[in-house]
């Protein structure tokens, strides 16, 4: 587990393995609104590792008509960085400073590539270990 970089994929033994003895959910959430806020979508990518059911996937969220999907891949196509937030699903990339896209789903066909320019990290000290508080030890 890596608390100063909590945007890195800390699943790996678990991953490793392929089974979990509870339930193990690990995801990322990057939501993009248009400059006047008439178009807004959200990528969760992530993965879920259970007794008997693993998979990869990534949801899709529409937040101008309440659409969504969710994308169920091989949990063996799923592939993340040890020490950075970079994620890959097939054909799908997600990292700090951008995402790929190659997404053939039932409602949404997406393909096309968004770069962030100076993207911002959550503060991470010893006293505030990111978004998990407390429970990030």
């Amino acid at each position: 587990m890596s608390i100063f970089h909590p945007d890195a994929f800390q699943g790996h033994s678990v991953l490793k393995r392929g089974t979990s003895r509870s339930a193990y959910f690990e995801g990322w959430y990057l939501k993009h609104i248009s400059a006047d806020a008439r178009m807004r979508f959200a990528f969760i990518p992530g993965i879920f590792v259970g007794k008997t059911e693993s998979h990869a996937f990534i949801q899709i969220l529409d937040g101008s008509t309440a659409n969504h999907e969710y994308i169920r891949f091989p949990l063996q196509h799923f592939r993340a960085e040890r020490k950075e937030f970079r994620v890959r699903l097939e054909h799908n990339q997600f990292f700090l400073h951008g995402m790929s896209l190659d997404i053939k789903g039932q409602k949404f066909k997406i393909q096309g590539e968004l770069n962030f320019l100076d993207p911002v990290r959550f503060p991470v000290t010893w006293t505030s270990p990111g978004i998990m508080g407390p429970f990030a030890y």
